[in-house]
């Protein structure tokens, strides 16, 4: 009976001990597998690591085991090549990084349309040899996958400088990610077992060399390779790899702001300028003690904090960026002299929403009242002129429409228009009438006086400038606006009074959006609308038909090309941007020009086969005349 009882049981036990090695084995595969597509498929670093983890937690052994470890150290050295600050020393004097430098290649390629379609159809689209031609330029480009992929396997590199000795040789610490390129990964781990020995650092492969004065020490991951000058340097850059290092340089709260320059970009550079001026100093001769002094009383050297570069490719928009921060209540003169108040954009409200390109600054602050006397405000003395300038005028604008030339004199004049926000228009538009009377009343052959005309129902006022023409000159809000042609300031007025302004331009309106915040200067420009005004422009001079022609292809090809240059002036930040978007795109270019080009090398094809014929033909002539010339020699002599 007990025996009955008992046997079951065992049979339960031995069953359930030949099953739960199999169930935890298959969960354990089962989280291995995810984990790999998660790694290489998706591209989630964060969340194949958790997952290569949750399998080592599970109990895998062996082989499986070995994948598990390695899949969670590659993850683990990809995440840092995201971000190469979080292994280097906070106290970096200089530090540049490349990232993902892949990713930019494909990006530029998207800019340019040259992906989007599969290979095989591309190749398919090829003609047969019936075509005749030497080189076929297909109808669209397109760039193998496979080429973005070798490079997208490269997580970056970056370098950290700590020191600048006095003979200028540097000290740091250098990262390199080799990724996924097998051939890289193998000469580092082939050449590894050729290296000086050295003391493991967290049970790494380690080498150290010293000779001449030169020392290196290095060590190697999954996916990293770490060099640096000293043993310290790679044991701290190891350590918060692994995690459990001291702070790094993305972790100093002072550069949090440099978080979003760094977010998008390929290239990224920084400088601790307080650090710098350290070293320079250090290192500087008894005589250049009063150079220093002149440079602390022009820039305030003591309020320098750092200065960055970035570039790359971030939602569609090609960009590079110069950065100085300086301190708070810094008393740097030469930027206190050379920098503009913010501009409010005021002026743009006035920009018709199709121009081809404008330029502004911001001159003043707003004030907060003006003269309420209106006979006051209409007067003008001679220290208005300075006044206008650097007081009324908030800032200025300058802006050139894609319509065609206009102009009442006899050469064409591009429609350019003035935009100025003031303080006070009433006062502005009083000196302003001054200014443009006096040309028309004084040079010349007979004195022409200013007239009213309306446009668009707005009170506009007419100036004769000799050898130009009209300009035209009218009040838009608290703005004053001219107009080099009638045309320029019809569409200034539109702008204004119907809302179709270049801020409501998507095209346009991006390209402000994206510039610096507090920009005193700015400058937009659609590529295509200017060369359209410059083919207008050209073909109103007497240019000839083909170039007005390439002009009006270029147009048409730049048809959504923005580029941009920005400046950001804050009390105690400086930057400086370039930008452009909307790049033309090849298959676009190849859609025009693809049938001109494949029609030339055909028929420079067609006439190389003419020429070898020929050549062939006359070779051939020659020799039968030769020979003919032997047989002839041959007879004389028989004879």
């Amino acid at each position: 009976m007990i025996l009955r009882q008992i046997l079951p049981i065992r049979i339960a036990m031995a069953i359930t001990i030949l099953v739960f090695p199999a169930a935890v084995l298959a969960n354990s595969e089962s989280a291995l597998h995810e984990a790999y597509y998660t790694e290489k498929a998706a591209k989630d670093f964060s969340a194949a690591k958790k997952l290569y983890d949750k399998a080592l937690k599970s109990g895998v052994q062996g082989a499986d085991k070995a994948e598990a470890l390695a899949g969670s150290a590659r993850c683990r050295d990809r995440l840092a090549a995201e971000d190469f600050a979080s292994i280097m020393p906070d106290d970096a004097v200089a530090y540049v990084e490349v990232r993902r430098p892949g990713a930019l290649l494909g990006k530029l390629a998207d800019m340019l349309g040259l992906r989007g379609k599969s290979i095989p159809d591309a190749l398919s689209e090829r003609p047969s040899t019936r075509s005749g031609a030497l080189f076929h330029i297909p109808k669209q480009i397109v760039i193998s996958p496979h080429i973005f992929e070798f490079f997208e396997g490269f997580g970056g590199a970056a370098v950290a400088i700590t020191e600048i000795h006095k003979d200028g040789q540097p000290e740091g610490v250098l990262a390199f990610h080799h990724g996924d390129t097998d051939l890289f990964r193998g000469v580092l781990e082939t050449a590894f077992q050729f290296s000086p020995l050295a003391e493991k650092i967290r049970d790494l492969p380690t080498f150290a060399i010293s000779y001449n004065g030169f020392s290196a020490t290095g060590v190697l991951t999954e996916s990293l390779f770490i060099v640096g000058s000293s043993r310290e340097l790679v044991e701290g850059a190891a350590g918060r790899l692994l995690g459990s290092g001291t702070s790094s340089l993305g972790s100093r709260e002072d550069l949090a702001g440099l978080a979003d320059r760094r977010s998008g970009a390929t290239l990224f550079a920084y400088v601790d300028l307080q650090r710098a001026i350290e070293f320079a100093k250090k290192h500087s001769d008894d005589g250049d003690e009063n150079d220093i002094t002149i440079a602390n009383a022009l820039f305030d050297l003591d309020s320098l904090r750092w200065a960055a570069f970035s570039f790359g490719i971030d939602d569609g928009t090609l960009s590079a960026e110069w950065t100085v921060r300086l301190a708070d209540d810094h008393r740097n003169l030469v930027y206190n002299l050379t920098r503009f108040p913010p501009m409010s954009k005021q002026c743009l409200s006035k920009v018709p929403a199709d121009a081809a390109g404008f330029l502004g600054i911001g001159l003043n602050p707003a004030l907060s009242g003006v003269l309420s006397d209106a006979a006051e405000r209409n007067a003008v003395s001679g220290l208005d002129i300075g006044r206008e300038f650097f007081s009324n005028i908030r800032e200025l604008c300058v802006f050139v429409t894609s319509d065609g030339p206009g102009g009442t004199s006899s050469r064409p004049l591009p429609n350019v228009g003035l935009l100025m926000a003031v303080n006070d228009s009433a006062k502005s538009m009083a000196l302003w009438d001054q200014f443009l009377t006096l040309p028309g009343l004084f040079v010349g052959p007979e004195p022409v006086a200013p007239r009213s005309t309306k446009i668009s129902g707005v009170d506009v006022t007419v100036y004769k400038l000799p050898e130009v023409g009209n300009i035209y000159m009218s009040e838009l809000g608290d703005c004053v606006a001219i107009g080099l042609t009638r045309d320029a300031l019809k569409s200034a007025i539109r702008a204004h009074t119907k809302e179709q302004s270049i801020l409501n331009d998507p095209v346009m309106a991006d390209a402000i959006e994206n510039a610096p915040k507090d920009s005193s200067l700015l400058v937009v420009a659609h590529v295509g609308r200017l060369m359209k005004v410059a083919a207008g422009f050209r073909a109103k001079e007497g240019a000839s038909q083909e170039e007005v022609m390439a002009m009006g292809m270029g147009a048409q090809l730049c048809s959504e090309m923005i580029a941009w240059v920005g400046v950001g002036q804050s009390h105690n930040e400086m930057s400086i941007q370039t930008a452009v978007r909307g790049l033309p795109k090849v298959n676009k270019a190849l859609k025009v020009f693809g049938p001109l080009l494949n029609g030339l090398l055909g028929t420079a094809m067609q006439q190389q086969t003419i020429r070898m014929d020929q050549e062939s033909g006359n070779a051939a002539g020659e020799e039968l005349e030769a020979a003919m010339a032997r047989r002839s020699a041959q007879q004389d002599e028989i004879e």
